[in-house]
């Protein structure tokens, strides 16, 4: 019987909860974006046949259930391909939200019941439509674009693929062969997505050719034709590669340091195809980056890098070939030695419960460790949890030297049990790279009876745009908990620092927390993740909209606006064409879109620079012009930017559209006769020390030849006891030299009582004019292409002086005393921390400037600190103070502890103290601290960025309200003070759009209702000058009009013809200015080894010519001597060539060397060294060349002299040059011979604008040319040239004629170069036919000329004489026979 009634007891007891069962309802609600795009797509990729959906599910409950008891299916019977995934992100006591991913769902339509499931019976359900959809390939168009503006690229063929006639948003990838095409852009209201791609391999001469290719879809395929990225640019076959160092085997002198190899091109505006690729372990492709420009042309940079032997090839191109140009093996040695920490701590001690009085108590644990390893200046990042910090030395080092000392140091942990998270261990990782990560503590206790763990219950999370790239993040929590960190993408904030308000404290309604936290950021945020201290942890995906609440059911959206990039257009500069030679250029981008409230940014590419982050702004924010109806971007463009298209990128949200894409109109032009990327480098490093006085000093010399050198910091580490010593450079620390090749001293001064150890440069940075800047870190991160010591890698050493001293003092300092207190500011609520105590080292004495650091630490690792100063000395004993400014929200419910570490002394020895040190042998209380406020003032942090031009201005900071006002300050007395309303106000930002332009600096202040004000802050706008004209041209050398000479005119019809204004055009071999003199075929002539002297004797009928005397003509070419002139070209200096170092080149060329002396300007400077080098060459055959951009011919058995200058130490840069040569001709026949000498412009075929120097020795001559054109500091200009004869007293005889040529040389910087040339002529004419001809049977050696001059007066008297009144010469000639004056010139004695 009891069987029987406990039996129908149960069945009574199941037959009632079936009906409790059916008697509830559940409501399932597809929540999905309803776009059609969520539920209709084309294949994921084109070539496999599958799509992916991702539904999002909400399930309400009428009653509470276990989270166990529910479940979510479908009716679906799927292929074995596809999966179903139900994920639950949500959850609370009545509802769940599901995420239904459907993976690899066929090509087809699909009805599909989504079941919300109670103890495995029916509730509830929805339907939903998915369709897979196959591309159609009659409703397609496809349109290739390629990389037309040949863009730096490692890719053989790259650009985008437009597909247009799409129904839904494009499949994620579409099969190209060998490559892959990602979608980039979705047009839904066009129906058009766009896809980017790029083919990597290695370079061949396909490259250089259309490539046909073949794009791939599960049901049909299109074939199109791919023109190159590189097109012939680089077409000279002398480019040349170097590698720094240039050593086969080499040790780094840093933890990333690297190998760098240069590429020299031919200049041309756009890119030469120029591919560099490394292996070790793995293969690397690199595209050099352009650096400088050079006289040769452009240099390319780029580093290569690995442990043990990589190999390095570079191609280029040379015509229709890609041709390999450097293939080497390098062995790269690590670093002698890289620092560590243990892995595991000594001790961990755990103390100080309860330290604050809040809700989640705290405690204080301290950990030490013993090292031996070498400790390098590197930073140190340390992680608690969810939290982290990153510290430098001296924090936590408590005793010892670097090469061995005692780690000690304190940190604030929450004695709540972590929900989830069984690891409390504290980690020191030592830089990422080096992932030396070290678990010191994992015997954390913690309170595990702490039950009451509050959870994240997330209001809201909304995204709001502010301004420019600024967006405000909005965040409604249920209540405030100390240390909250919300993660948005990769970057970490701590709520504490932005919590504006808190009802708990503040009272009101709805208990809730609002945060609001402004950040920068050129796209979207994607990752949404929220962590707090008891190892709770919320993920969101907002690009996936994932769900952060079920009531109302929420989702992150970060992308609030949908702007169509498409619709961009009619973009323009207000200056199309700029020169940006030696000046920058303020310009103005305009463009259109329908909607004024877009965000725009136009960031430009400035990939090409190897580095600018001082004064070269590369992202840009379009400004609505209402007066033009249309947006507008200022920018600058950086003096000696590179030649070509001005490269940039238009960018709405995560799209993207770049120039080299765009109509040409839509293109900026640079054009520059310099280029410069490249910052400045060490020419050459001496190193020195001394012992009394004690020091050691690097002289530096810094080289920044285009844009000069501006400014640099340099860091200098005792790799011992790690003091420190920081260095400015500036224009007034130079000791020598200039801005682009100047002399500076790093000199670091030692007390007389010092260590033995090496004194390090650890860290570099310097500029250029233009903001391009080198840098080197021995631990940091760097790159390595921008490394100062490029000249020095070779040398790891070259950054390292041993100071020989012998003292060790191993009793480190002693702190006597600490005193800690805070204030508030009755004005301002700020707070401030203040320290005072008291060091000591009686055996050796502090080291002096190194400055003991005081860090305050709350319990989240949030850190604050700073250095201290001496307030005063008594004895041995020094008294130091410190302040520390609180920022807004630090310590916000939450406790702060102390510690201070660099104590140093002079004997090698550092100490620190930790918190818990502090607490134990120095003072009891002053080792902590709590209490810390939030301010309740308006606080201005920061503005946007602000032109000249006005406009717009994002105020950011804290405590702002309703109703607040701007008063505005501005500089111009003439515009005064201003009020302004803002157009909207949050707690944290207010904006105003109404700055009035203004060039001069001005200050904002908050004015609130209650009488609270901001304290002023002072906000500089960024002037740009439109006022761009073209550079005047520089003038090219011309040679004034000529008339054409001769008789017949120009030598007759077979020698020349003659040109209007230019003179007479000789057809070859004959030249001069009436073509009647011929260029004589010589044998070459023997080089000179003693000095760069050309002789060319003529004889025995070398020139072919019926000689049957025998004559022998000789000439001769020197260089004589250089002059430094002044303006009025009075000499300052000269300098004779006295020893020259002779070198063969090859069988036609010779080089001359030698060095001048220049001496000191001032009594405190050095002499100088100038160095000339000739180099002469032989032209056997005639030949065109270039040179300064101008074309040349070389007639045959020409000497062309190269003559080059290096650097000139000028006593004032009004001075020049100028560089004497001889040039002289004689005849073995002394009698009844004459000569005659020319200075004049010259003319040939190519009209080259030169002057020319022809003397004439009976019917030879020896001819020189002097383009008026050098290069000068690498640019082709403008010189001129000078006969010299009326002060250098030349031989001038009827048989031997010489004459001097003064070659004025402007001021230059580093180099110049000139180019003469010379060659032996046979003339048609004597010299006896010139009126300015010496002869023989003159024995006065008076030209023709000067005897018609003498006949002339003689003439007059004669004819005075007899009565006759003359006026004019021609009177004088028509008055008298003609033998009568021929006998008065044969017979004139005077």
């Amino acid at each position: 019987m009891d069987k029987i009634i406990k039996s129908s007891f149960i069945i009574y007891l199941l037959l009632f909860f079936i009906k409790i069962i059916n008697s509830q309802t559940v409501q399932v609600f597809d929540i999905s974006d309803q776009s059609i795009d969520t539920y209709n797509k084309y294949l994921t990729i084109s070539t496999l046949n599958y799509c992916t959906f991702d539904i999002y599910i909400l399930s309400v409950f009428d009653i509470e259930l276990d989270g166990e008891s529910f479940s979510i299916s479908t009716n679906f019977t799927p292929p074995s391909i596809t999966k179903i995934e139900a994920t639950l992100k949500l959850t609370n006591d009545t509802s769940q939200i599901h995420l239904l991913k459907f993976q690899n769902i066929y090509n087809g339509q699909y009805t599909i019941e989504i079941q919300s499931n109670i103890y495995d019976f029916y509730s509830g359900s929805t339907i939903v439509n998915l369709n897979c959809e196959l591309y159609d390939e009659k409703s397609l168009e496809f349109e290739f674009t390629s990389n037309n503006r040949k863009e730096v690229s490692i890719f053989s063929s790259n650009g985008i693929m437009t597909v247009k006639g799409l129904k839904y948003k494009g499949g994620d990838s579409i099969n190209m062969g060998m490559a892959v095409l990602g979608i980039s852009f979705y047009d839904k209201s066009k129906g058009l997505a766009i896809y980017s791609f790029g083919v990597l391999q290695k370079p061949n001469d396909s490259f250089l050719s259309n490539v046909n290719y073949t794009i791939n879809f599960s049901n049909f395929s299109k074939n199109i034709t791919i023109t190159p990225v590189y097109n012939y640019y680089s077409n000279n076959q002398n480019n040349i590669c170097l590698i720094y160092p240039q050593v086969k085997n080499f040790t780094k002198n840093s933890y990333f340091g690297t190998a760098i190899y240069t590429v020299l091109t031919n200049y041309t505006d756009n890119e030469p195809l120029l591919l560099g690729i490394f292996s070790t372990k793995s293969i690397n492709f690199q595209k050099p980056t352009p650096a400088y420009q050079t006289e040769n042309g452009i240099v390319y940079i780029e580093e290569f890098y690995g442990l043990g032997n990589v190999n390095l090839e570079v191609y280029t191109q040379y015509g229709s070939s890609v041709v390999l140009i450097n293939n080497s093996t390098i062995k790269i040695n690590d670093i002698e030695s890289k620092s560590s920490v243990p892995l595991e701590a000594n001790s961990i001690i755990y103390d100080n419960p309860n330290i604050g009085n809040h809700n989640y108590s705290k405690s204080m644990f301290t950990f030490d460790f013993n090292s031996t390893s070498k400790f390098d200046n590197i930073k140190m990042t340390y992680s608690h949890r969810w939290f982290s910090t990153i510290l430098e030395w001296p924090f936590g080092f408590e005793s010892g030297n670097n090469l061995k000392y005692y780690y000690r140091s304190s940190f604030l942990q929450e004695l709540a049990s972590p929900n989830h998270l069984s690891d409390s261990s504290i980690n020191i990782q030592l830089d990422y790279y080096l992932s030396q990560n070290s678990k010191l503590s994992n015997l954390l206790s913690v309170d595990q009876n702490n039950n009451n763990i509050p959870i994240i219950e997330i209001k809201l999370v909304e995204f709001k745009h502010l301004y420019h790239s600024n967006y405000l993040v909005r965040i409604i929590l249920s209540e405030n908990i100390n240390g909250r960190i919300v993660q948005l993408d990769s970057d970490f904030y701590n709520l504490d620092e932005f919590l504006v308000q808190d009802n708990s404290v503040d009272g009101g309604g709805e208990s809730v927390a609002v945060y609001e936290i402004n950040i920068k950021t050129q796209s979207i945020i994607f990752q949404v993740t929220f962590l707090d201290l008891f190892g709770n942890r919320y993920y969101g995906n907002s690009l996936n909209q994932e769900f952060y609440s079920i009531n109302p059911p929420n989702h992150f959206d970060s992308s609030p606006f949908e702007w169509n990039i498409l619709e961009i257009e009619n973009v323009s500069f207000l200056f199309n064409n700029i020169d940006t030679t030696n000046r920058s250029v303020d310009n103005i981008m305009y463009l259109n879109y329908p909607d004024p409230n877009a965000l725009i940014s136009i960031y430009f590419l400035y990939h090409y620079s190897i580095g600018n982050d001082q004064n070269l702004d590369n992202t840009n924010y379009a400004m609505w012009n209402s007066t033009i109806k249309m947006f507008q971007v200022e920018f600058t463009i950086p003096a000696n930017f590179k030649s070509g298209l001005l490269s940039y990128a238009i960018i709405m949200g995560i799209y993207s559209s770049y120039s080299y894409y765009l109509p040409d109109s839509y293109q900026l032009n640079v054009t520059s006769s310099k280029f410069d990327f490249y910052g400045p480098i060490f020419k050459t490093i001496i190193k020195s020390s001394s012992i009394n006085p004690n020091y050691v000093k690097w002289l530096l010399e810094i080289e920044d030849q285009i844009n000069g050198f501006k400014s640099g910091e340099i860091i200098v580490w005792g790799e011992l006891d790690g003091s420190i010593y920081k260095y400015q450079l500036t224009t007034l620390s130079r000791i020598g030299g200039d801005e682009f090749l100047g002399q500076y001293e790093i000199v670091v001064n030692i007390s007389n009582v010092c260590a033995l150890q090496n004194y390090v440069i650890t860290d570099i940075k310097l500029y250029d004019s233009q903001g391009f800047f080198s840098e080197f870190s021995q631990t940091g991160s760097f790159i390595q292409k921008k490394n100062p010591f490029i000249n020095y890698l070779y040398d790891p050493l070259i950054n390292k002086i041993q100071l020989d001293c012998s003292f060790i003092d191993d009793s480190p300092p002693i702190l006597l005393s600490f005193k800690s207190w805070k204030t508030i500011s009755n004005d301002e609520d700020t707070q401030a921390l203040f320290f005072e105590f008291n060091v000591t080292d009686p055996e050796s004495g502090i080291k002096e400037g190194q400055s003991p650091i005081v860090y305050s630490t709350t319990s989240l690792l949030n850190t604050i600190y700073n250095s201290s100063e001496i307030k005063s000395i008594d004895g041995d004993i020094i008294t130091y103070s410190c302040m520390i400014n609180v920022p807004f929200g630090f310590a916000y419910n939450s406790d702060v502890i102390f510690s201070v570490y660099g104590l140093i002394n002079n004997g090698g020895y550092y100490s620190g103290y930790s918190t818990k040190r502090i607490q134990d042998e120095v003072s009891s209380t002053d080792f902590k601290m709590t209490g810390f406020i939030l301010s309740k003032k308006p606080i201005i942090k920061s503005t946007t960025d602000i032109s000249s031009s006005g406009g717009g201005l994002l105020i950011k900071g804290n405590n702002f309200k309703s109703g607040d006002i701007v008063e505005i300050n501005y500089g111009d007395s003439f515009i005064g003070r201003k009020i302004s309303i803002p157009n909207y106000i949050y707690s944290s930002s207010i904006f105003i759009n109404d700055i009035i332009p203004t060039r001069l600096p001005f200050t904002i202040k908050i004015k609130q209702l209650n009488g609270n004000d901001s304290k002023e802050f002072k906000v500089y706008p960024k002037v740009f000058n439109f006022n761009y004209n073209d550079p005047e041209p520089t003038p090219e050398p011309t040679n004034e009009p000529m008339l054409c000479s001769g008789n017949p005119e120009c030598g007759g019809v077979k020698n020349g013809y003659c040109k209007q204004n230019y003179g007479c055009i000789c057809y070859s071999p004959w030249v001069g200015i009436d073509c009647t003199s011929m260029v004589i075929i010589v044998p070459q002539p023997q080089p000179n080894t003693t000095n760069p002297t050309t002789s060319i004797p003529i004889g025995d009928n070398d020139d072919g010519s019926n000689n049957p005397e025998n004559i022998i003509f000789q000439s001769l070419i020197s260089l004589i001597s250089l002059r430094e002139v002044d303006f009025n070209s009075n000499p300052v200096n000269t300098f004779k060539f006295e020893k020259w170092i002779y070198s063969k080149i090859d069988n036609f060329t010779n080089k001359y060397e030698t060095n001048i002396t220049v001496p000191p300007i001032g009594p405190n400077e050095n002499s100088t060294i100038t160095t000339i080098i000739a180099t002469l060459q032989w032209f056997k055959e005639k030949s065109n060349i270039i040179f300064a951009n101008q074309n040349l011919t070389m007639n045959p058995s020409t000497m062309k002299y190269t003559i080059e200058l290096s650097q000139y130490k000028f006593k004032n840069k009004l001075n020049g040059l100028q560089l004497i040569m001889s040039a002289s001709l004689s005849s073995s026949k002394t009698d009844d011979i004459c000569s005659d000498k020319q200075f004049g412009q010259t003319t040939d075929e190519f009209y080259d604008i030169s002057n020319y120097l022809k003397i004439q020795v009976g019917d030879h001559s020896l001819y020189g040319r002097f383009i008026k054109r050098a290069i000068v500091d690498s640019l082709a200009k403008t010189i001129s040239n000078e006969l010299l004869d009326s002060s250098m007293n030349p031989i001038s005889s009827a048989s031997s004629s010489q004459s001097f040529i003064g070659i004025i040389l402007p001021n230059f910087a580093n180099s110049i170069i000139i180019d003469p040339d010379f060659s032996v002529l046979i003339d048609s004419k004597a010299a006896s036919s010139s009126d300015n001809s010496i002869c023989t049977n003159n024995d006065s050696n008076l030209t023709k000329a000067q005897l018609a001059g003498i006949i002339v007066e003689k003439s007059k008297n004669l004819l005075k004489e007899n009565g006759f009144k003359i006026k004019t010469c021609a009177q004088c000639f028509a008055f008298l026979p003609k033998f009568y004056v021929y006998q008065i010139a044969i017979n004139a004695q005077w």
